[in-house]
């Protein structure tokens, strides 16, 4: 199935504990069955994930978006 990525990301990849950049160190990945009339896909969203390399002091990742069905695997656009 053909596949489309919606990147939810955090505003600002500057560390909020000592102002040094925020680098990528991975991701969280949702996939979820989608439909266009006629036509099935995965949509899949994803949340990369930040860590400071300066002070190591946590991850920062952007909140995931409400789920019409809460640990489900389908859009709105499906269930409709």
């Amino acid at each position: 199935m053909p596949r489309i990525d919606v990147v939810i990301d955090i505003e600002s990849h500057i560390c909020p504990c000592c102002g040094e950049q925020l680098h990528k160190i991975g991701e969280t990945v949702k996939e979820a069955f989608d439909v266009i009339p006629m036509q099935y896909r995965v949509k899949r969203i994803v949340r990369p994930r930040y860590g400071c390399r300066g002070c190591r002091q946590g991850v920062l990742q952007a909140p995931a978006p409400a789920q019409a069905i809460d640990g489900g695997m389908v859009t709105e656009d499906l269930l409709a």
